[in-house]
């Protein structure tokens, strides 16, 4: 199961060899679709205040270094997990699902859900949050 992208979700750049944007965080500006035997995302990525194109399968989701404190909050709560191991949670979505595959013993498909749900979840809670903070 790959997450689908959208416009402003945080991501790292990996699985590019070799290339200068191995490892950067960015927000995702824009999102197209084509169609490869099925479809492939192709996302515009906002880096060091550079547009960039990459495929989906280069990106992998995180979140913002502002919710970084909240995120392991909520994973700490959620999966009961040590605070220890929730204290070095980066925000990436494959750290998270490899955390629960060895930490609660689930299997990759399940983690994968578990984690979708859970980013889900947390855009939902952090844009009630900030259109508050807005609007005050």
């Amino acid at each position: 199961m790959a997450y689908r992208f959208k416009t402003g979700d945080h991501i790292r750049v990996g699985q590019i060899a070799g290339s200068s944007w191995q490892g950067r965080q960015g927000t995702i500006v824009d999102v197209i679709v084509r169609y490869v035997d099925g479809p492939v995302q192709e996302c515009a990525v906002i880096l060091d205040g550079e547009r960039r194109w990459f495929m989906e399968n280069h990106l992998t989701r995180t979140i913002s270094p502002k919710g970084i404190r909240f995120f392991r909050s909520e994973a700490l709560d959620r999966w009961n997990l040590e605070a220890d191991t929730a204290a070095s949670l980066t925000g990436d979505m494959d750290q998270l699902v490899d955390v629960l595959c060895t930490e609660c013993n689930y299997t990759i498909p399940r983690a994968q859900s578990e984690v979708a749900g859970f980013y889900d979840t947390l855009d939902k809670v952090m844009m009630t949050e900030s259109v508050c903070a807005n609007a005050a």
